[in-house]
This record gives C-alpha cells, sequence and structure tokens, in this order.
C-alpha cells in the first residue's frame, strides 16, 4: 500500500533525473560561446507540461504552453534586437595574397582598440591568376574603446576585396 503513495513521486523524479541527462546533452561550450541552451529549456518544459497533464492539471499544462510560445515566438526576436555591450565581432574578410594584407587587417584592429584572433582561412585562385584569400575573424574590443569604424576602416585598405560580418545565432 506504501507503493501507492510514493508512486508519482517515484514516477516524478525519474523523469527529472532522465530530463536533467537529456538536457545536460544538448548543451555545448565552444570557444566560451554557451549554445543549446533554449533546445534544454524547450525539453524541460515539454517534461513539465506532460506531468502536469498526467497529474490531471490541463489548466496548468495549456498556459504553460501559451506562456512558453509567447516567449520563444515573440520575446526572443525581441531581445535580439535590443542594443548589447557585445565586444566580440565575427568577420570574414577576403583580401589579395602575396601584399601584407594581413598585416594591415592586424594594425587597423589594433589602432581600433581590438585584438584578431584568425579562426580559419581558405585560400583561391582567381581568375586573373592571383590568389585571394578568405579570412574568418573574431574581433574582441579592448575596454575603453567605441569601436564603431573597424568594418568601414577594414573595407577601405587597398588589398582588402570583402568584409562581411557573420551572424551568430547561439540558440
Amino acid at each position: 500500500m506504501l507503493w501507492l503513495e510514493l508512486g508519482p513521486s517515484c514516477i516524478a523524479a525519474q523523469i527529472v533525473t532522465g530530463i536533467g541527462f537529456l538536457g545536460a546533452g544538448v548543451i555545448f561550450v565552444r570557444k566560451n560561446i554557451v549554445s543549446g541552451l533554449t533546445t534544454a529549456a524547450s525539453i524541460w518544459v515539454t517534461a513539465a507540461v506532460g506531468m502536469a497533464c498526467g497529474a490531471g492539471m490541463p489548466l496548468i499544462s495549456g498556459l504553460t504552453v501559451l506562456l512558453y510560445l509567447l516567449a520563444v515566438t515573440v520575446i526572443s526576436p525581441l531581445i535580439r534586437r535590443l542594443p548589447h555591450q557585445d565586444k566580440t565581432r565575427l568577420l570574414t574578410v577576403r583580401y589579395t595574397d602575396r601584399h601584407g594584407a594581413l598585416r594591415d587587417i592586424l594594425r587597423v584592429a589594433s589602432e581600433e582598440g581590438y585584438e584578431a584572433v584568425l579562426s580559419q582561412t581558405t585560400r583561391e585562385k582567381s581568375d586573373n591568376g592571383s590568389y585571394a584569400v578568405e579570412a574568418s575573424m573574431r574581433f574582441t574590443r579592448q575596454q575603453g574603446t567605441a569601436g564603431e569604424t573597424l568594418l568601414t576602416r577594414l573595407s577601405e585598405l587597398d588589398d582588402v576585396l570583402e568584409v562581411r560580418a557573420v551572424d551568430e545565432d547561439h540558440d
């Protein structure tokens, strides 16, 4: 008879344990960037709604689903539009190879108060026989600098062919 009283709480404990492992498995940290938090939260919300339905609370379940959908579809895009104090910019820079362009890019970044880290490069041969390099670079603004003109100054360099900002969506 005692197991009947402990049954629902034991089931809930097992659900919490399983969802904890699933949620932890979808959270990744790479280069100091955390991703997967929204997915982990979605798993938790789904488990909570399922447990509430199983416990005979459909009104609370429905309200939870509505609040979750409101948060994901309305509030998240609004938060992304808010201005933030992000000090890191990820840019893809295409430049002519063998003309000292990378040195000039690093000099401009330093003058603008950024520390530059080269993530990845690819070298391609253009139609006229010269080579162009496409470099993925992370620019981190140092304390006390405005840093609003980095993109413009890089694109004005002679051997720089193209500068693109890369949009990072971390979930």
